[in-house]
């Protein structure tokens, strides 16, 4: 049975605005279950003046009309007091689902039912999001293909309003952030400074596990040389490791600490090179660049494999020196660009890189990690 969030399942600081038909009945029935108008508010711990603003949803200040939305907590503390066919015609009517001052969601399909879109914008918004209490939350990422999958999946949660913004260097999908509420209430998750996964994930569908995998991938993982993932807080990293083991792929023993350009700490798992071909078959990347260098680790490996029998090594490696003089000869690369271009194994290539170098064939150029390698002249 597919799991679903209703609205009374939502934070009671959420608001909503109600058909006016519909909005009629929910009063009329409360005010008859309790006995009056001012009986339903004592109960609702609010003013009967308030209740009246929510019943006609508007509020008259100075001669000014405003629109007045209903607090989803009364809603919630109504529910005891609704017959199952006006709790489904509540839930059906709900026009707006907003936040103070302006966040909203027009038209909102409800209840949220759980699904694959749900579990990647979670995990996106854990990898490469924000979602802040005072600011407008966004999804960031330099990949455009990520960023359109982003707000195409919002679309299940009605219609949600976007922009993309400029963040430099990269850009982003600014959202509402009446969702970061409600997704990190029904969740259990923050999405600034997230420390664990959603606790929902350790008893859902494995698709569901895959696709917050994939994800967190597509936004933390690399593929240069090692299929790895890394980020700030090291529980959230212990959880990323269980739910890999949990889909039986092999990984580092111990959480490996990695060090930022800017000299910040991280963690980091890598995936065993056996297991390169399950990851990418069970999760593998929506990210067109990290699919393709994927794809050419795992021909590196069978390459390696074909040629590094023990009567074979000796010419295997005249032979990769051989093709990476060729390749030197016509422009400069990298170890890794090297590794793919040949579809050789990373640490092989860079060895025989040292040795060229020795004999005084291959010289280097530039900085910590973006030194390329070019022939002497």
């Amino acid at each position: 049975m597919i799991k679903e969030w209703h609205i009374w399942d939502f934070p009671g600081n959420i608001y909503v605005l109600i058909k006016k038909e519909v909005r009629e009945e929910f009063f009329r029935e409360m005010y008859k279950k309790f006995g009056s108008q001012k009986n339903y508010a004592k109960y609702l711990e609010k003013t009967a003046d308030m209740v009246r603003k929510y019943h006609y949803a508007k509020d008259i200040t100075f001669g000014k009309e405003y629109k007045v939305y209903i607090p989803a907590s009364v809603i919630k503390k109504s529910r005891p007091f609704l017959n199952k066919e006006l709790e489904k015609l509540i839930e059906d009517n709900i026009i707006t689902i907003r936040t103070p001052p302006n966040s909203e969601i027009k038209n909102p399909k409800l209840p949220i039912k759980e699904c694959k879109e749900v579990y990647r914008i979670l995990g996106h918004l854990i990898g490469d999001g924000s979602g802040p209490e005072a600011h407008q939350p966004y999804y960031c990422n330099s990949c455009k293909k990520l960023r359109e999958q982003f707000k195409e999946d919002l679309k299940i949660f009605g219609d949600v309003n976007t922009k993309e913004i400029n963040l430099n260097p990269t850009f982003g999908i600014a959202f509402p952030s009446v969702l970061c509420k409600i997704l990190s209430h029904i969740f259990d998750v923050k999405f600034t400074r997230p420390y664990k996964l959603p606790s929902r994930i350790w008893n859902t569908k494995k698709e569901y596990r895959v696709e917050i995998l994939k994800a967190l991938f597509d936004d933390e993982g690399t593929i240069s040389p090692h299929l790895a993932i890394s980020m700030k807080n090291k529980n959230l990293m212990s959880e990323i490791k269980f739910l890999l083991n949990s889909l039986e792929i092999k990984i580092s023993k111990n959480l490996i600490k990695k060090y930022t350009k800017e000299g910040s700490l991280n963690w980091g798992l890598n995936i065993s090179t056996k297991f390169y071909k399950k990851f990418d078959s069970i999760i593998g990347f929506y990210h067109p660049n990290k699919d393709k260098n994927l794809k050419i680790a795992i021909d590196i490996i069978d390459n390696s494999k074909m040629n590094m029998s023990k009567l074979n090594r000796p010419f295997a490696a005249i032979n990769l020196r051989k093709e990476m003089i060729k390749f030197l000869s016509r422009s400069y690369y990298s170890t890794f660009e090297l590794s793919k271009l040949i579809l050789a194994n990373y640490f092989r290539v860079h060895r025989n890189m040292i040795a060229l170098e020795k004999q005084n064939i291959v010289e280097r150029f530039g900085f910590k990690n973006k030194i390329k390698w070019k022939l002497r002249s």
